[in-house]
């Protein structure tokens, strides 16, 4: 199965390294991590693998409110996580309105913050059998292994056959 794809939009290139350094440490076995500095670049790579976009709010020389139109009109499945220094409740609204599903305001305890996002948007089919049904975690976790196992034999098979 291939893994899926987190991409972080920051132009600042400093930022971004440290981000996605911190980011690989605590998800890399999940997620394939790359780093962008222009919002050309990432909508050209959004598909449907791509599982989380997060987006510097204050880009240069950029939209990041028609960027995320553009990613959720790509994929609408795609979990957009938006980085802001602006604490404008009303542009948190509108952010929202657009189709973002998270606000990370920048600060000392962004990348924990984000951390904890993430992991949330990764383990929540897990997390719906565990409160759905009532089961154990771990009998939740290889449930899910063994229907992803299924969908990529399946898959496998009907390629085969061809």
């Amino acid at each position: 199965m291939e893994d899926q794809k987190l991409y972080i939009l920051e132009d600042n290139i400093i930022s971004a390294t440290a981000l996605k350094h911190f980011l690989n440490l605590k998800f890399g076995e999940n997620l394939e991590i790359t780093t962008f500095i222009d919002g050309a670049s990432l909508l050209a790579e959004v598909d449907a693998n791509t599982a989380i976009v997060i987006i510097d709010y204050d880009l240069k020389g950029e939209q990041s409110d028609k960027l995320l139109i553009a990613i959720k009109n790509i994929n609408p499945k795609t979990e957009v996580i938006i980085l802001s220094n602006n604490e404008d409740i009303g542009l948190a609204i509108e952010t929202f309105r657009k189709g973002a599903n998270s606000i990370v305001m920048k600060g000392q305890h962004t990348n924990r913050i984000l951390a904890s996002r993430i992991y949330k948007i990764i383990t929540y089919p897990a997390e719906l059998l565990v409160s759905t049904l009532g089961i154990n975690k771990m009998l939740a976790l290889f449930i899910l292994c063994v229907v992803y196992i299924g969908i990529v034999v399946y898959v496998g098979m009907a390629i085969l056959n061809r």
